[in-house]
C-alpha cells in the first residue's frame, strides 16, 4: 500500500485546501471526510469468534482487539449492553474482517489495535456514526482519526444512538477513572 505522510497543518486555510487537494489526488483526503476512507489492500486478516464489548473482538486465532478512536461504555454501565449488541449487530460471528495496523501494535494488555473493515465498511467509524461510542484517540495511531471525530460529533448533534440517552452523563474514560457511576 502506497503511504504518503501527512502534511502538517497550515495556518493559511488556501495552503491547506492545496494540500489536502494534493493528498486527496493522490490518496484520498481525511481531513475532508469521512467518504474519503479507502479500505486497505495489505491487512491482516480475522474470522470474528466472538465481541467482547461494544469496542473490542476476539479473532477465532485466540488474538483480542482494540477498536481504535472508539470508546464504548463498558459492560458494567447502563448502556455497555446496547453498545455491544450494536457491535454484534453490524458485525455477525464469523465474519471475515481485515485489520489495519495503525503505529503501535498493541496496548497494555496485549491487545492487537486495529482499524476494524468489514467489506469496504471501517466499522469503528460506522459505530461512530450511529451513536454507540465516544471519541478516544490515543496518539500515535491516529491513520482514520478525523473521520471517526467526524462521525462522533454527526451522532452526537444528531443525538443518534446512546447519544439520546444521555450518554453524555457518564462516558466511558470517566467511568473507568472513577469519576461517575452509571
Amino acid at each position: 500500500m502506497l503511504t504518503i505522510p501527512r502534511a502538517p497543518r497550515l495556518r493559511h486555510t488556501g495552503r491547506m485546501i492545496g494540500v489536502c487537494a494534493l493528498a486527496f489526488l493522490l490518496t484520498g483526503c481525511p481531513e475532508t471526510g469521512a467518504d474519503n476512507i479507502v479500505a486497505p489492500i495489505d491487512a491482516t486478516s480475522c474470522i470474528l469468534g466472538r465481541i467482547k464489548d461494544g469496542d473490542t473482538i476476539v479473532c477465532t486465532d485466540g488474538r483480542t482487539v482494540r477498536l481504535l478512536s472508539v470508546d464504548a461504555p463498558e459492560s458494567a454501565q447502563r448502556l455497555g449492553p446496547q453498545a455491544t449488541a450494536a457491535l454484534a449487530q453490524m458485525v455477525p460471528l464469523g465474519a471475515s474482517l481485515r485489520l489495519e495496523l495503525d503505529t503501535r501494535l498493541t496496548d497494555s494488555g496485549d491487545r492487537t489495535l486495529a482499524w476494524v473493515w468489514l467489506g469496504n465498511v471501517l466499522i469503528n467509524r460506522q459505530l461512530a456514526l450511529e451513536g454507540y461510542v465516544a471519541l478516544l484517540i490515543v496518539p500515535p495511531n491516529t491513520l482514520h482519526s478525523s473521520a471517526v471525530r467526524a462521525a462522533v460529533i454527526d451522532a452526537l448533534n444528531s443525538d443518534r444512538g446512546l447519544w439520546a440517552q444521555n450518554f453524555a452523563a457518564c462516558l466511558p474514560v470517566n467511568f473507568r477513572a472513577g469519576l461517575c457511576r452509571d
